[in-house]
């Protein structure tokens, strides 16, 4: 069975149904696949209700309610068997409804994000062509590669008149001083966060000046602690969304991503559902949201012995930070952010690309041993333990890496 024919095998189950439970992941990915079907379930008269979550809720075995989880699932071998996975991590559920690019030859982790397979299922429901561009998004946020089955629905929005592709600053922000100020991803050392640094760059002429000059200020602030990788997403290839309430695809998934880590998932979701009513407070928490992940990488205090491996004081920032250590500053091959959560830790990890190891698979393995759960792609996971066994867990980790 190829990619295409167990989307439309999920189509067709769908059509059956009266009412569907949905789940979104927190990230600007899981919002917009959740979007992506609740919109071609109301196009079809099927009953819904979607809900945002930051980790995989507990579902009880019921065959005659259908619920579909987004981005979320893959790795957890024990959900109830007609369970809707659209997922792109490591998988390990074995149900009859699971589209993962993984099974079908791909590389999830650089291409076909859950956005991408909500897409392809919308498209078995019926014309839902205009939905191409919060496709977009799930790659903008996990920062996936633009080419295979990504690069069919980018082409199809294009040719649909629903995505207009142009170069520029990738910077998310509604102004130039909000684009540097509050740069995550990639994360500028020396000008995220620093409004004195920001106002240098602008009054030296960056918001007038070519691009040219305002990358050379950018580069020259930055270049001291920032790792030469944080230059190459500065600039390159942008995507305006027609259809959608934030016309440019980087600011929008930002924003999605920012309120769905915050805690407002419902307020992401709306924006991904096209109501306008509410970009001011969207854009609100999501400035708050940027600036404590700025302040916690700053902030990060290295555990014992453990180098690359750091503390921060919220769990919702766990998956930024390690991104913006891993990516954007110098730093080993390996990096763990751990917050605490209650009893519990959640961790995120990142090793380089030049590792072989299955790092999804790797906390998938270990991660119930230390009472919890984890998984992820090839270098980038996550797992959520006991707090007491984060030094045991660690041990472990590290000795399996080397």
């Amino acid at each position: 069975m190829s990619l295409e024919e167990k989307a439309a095998l999920i189509a067709d189950h769908l059509r059956e149904q009266e009412y569907v439970e949905v789940y979104g992941h927190h990230d600007a990915d899981g919002i917009a696949a959740a979007a992506i079907l609740c919109h071609g379930l109301y196009r079809l008269g099927i009953g819904f209700r979607l809900r945002i979550a930051g980790s995989l809720p507990a579902l009880a075995d019921d065959p005659e309610q259908p619920v579909i989880l987004c981005d979320m699932g893959s790795g957890s071998a024990g959900l109830p068997d007609q369970t809707i996975v659209i997922d792109h991590h490591t998988p390990g559920f074995s149900g009859t409804y699971h589209l993962n690019p993984n099974l079908f030859g791909f590389d999830g982790e650089q291409v076909l994000p859950a956005s991408g397979c909500a897409y392809l299922i919308a498209a078995a429901l019926g014309d839902n062509r205009d939905l191409a561009g919060l496709a977009l998004l799930g790659m903008i946020g996990d920062q996936q590669q633009m080419e295979g089955p990504n690069r069919d629905i980018f082409n199809e929005g294009v040719g649909n008149g629903v995505v207009s592709p142009e170069r520029g600053l990738l910077l998310p922000g509604r102004t130039r001083e909000e684009q540097l100020l509050l740069a995550t991803s990639p994360y500028l050392a020396g000008i995220s966060g620093d409004e004195e640094i920001v106002r240098q760059i602008l009054a030296e002429g960056g918001e007038q000046e070519s691009k040219e000059a305002l990358l050379s200020a950018i580069v020259f602030a930055s270049a001291e602690q920032a790792a030469p990788a944080a230059f190459d997403r500065l600039y390159g290839d942008l995507y305006g969304l027609q259809r959608e309430v934030i016309e440019d695809g980087h600011t929008l998934a930002a924003v999605i991503d920012g309120c769905g880590k915050a805690g407002m998932g419902g307020l992401a979701a709306s924006l991904c559902l096209r109501s306008s009513g509410s970009i001011a407070e969207a854009w609100a928490v999501t400035a708050r949201y940027r600036q404590q992940v700025i302040t916690a990488i700053r902030g990060r205090e290295q555990i014992g012995d453990w180098s690359g491996c750091y503390t921060v004081p919220d769990s919702a920032l766990v998956g930024d930070v390690a991104d913006a250590l891993q990516r954007d500053l110098p730093s080993g091959d390996m990096v763990v952010v751990v917050a605490a959560e209650g009893a519990s830790c959640r961790l995120s990890v990142r090793t380089s690309p030049a590792r072989e190891i299955d790092l999804g698979r790797l906390l998938a393995d270990l991660a119930p041993d230390y009472g919890g759960t984890g998984g992820g792609h090839r270098h980038r996971g996550g797992a959520t333990i006991r707090s007491a066994a984060v030094p045991g867990f660690l041990e472990q980790l590290t000795e399996a890496l080397v």
